[in-house]
């Protein structure tokens, strides 16, 4: 089975669809942080990914090592989120 090469304009369509992706989810990243868990929750939602809180002051939750580009990973302490990851 052969693949399909694409065109110079299928591939700079492609390239501009990846970066506008990225640039969304660091935008999603920044975003939540300094909110609470009920904020950050609110916010994926509405960019349909679900949360998963990874650490909790020095408490550090079980995760799996799997990647899901549909799950925001954060870390909270003092109640507000300190650092998020798409994965």
């Amino acid at each position: 089975m052969s693949k399909k090469r694409l065109t110079k304009s299928e591939n700079l369509t492609t390239e501009v669809v990846d970066v506008v992706h990225n640039l969304r989810v660091a935008l999603l990243q920044e975003r939540v942080i300094g909110m609470s868990y009920e904020e950050a929750q609110k916010v994926a939602i509405e960019e349909k990914k679900t949360v998963r809180i990874t650490r909790e002051d020095d408490k550090y939750h079980i995760g799996t090592r799997d990647f899901s580009p549909d799950r925001l990973n954060i870390d909270i302490e003092k109640g507000l989120v300190v650092r998020a990851a798409i994965g």
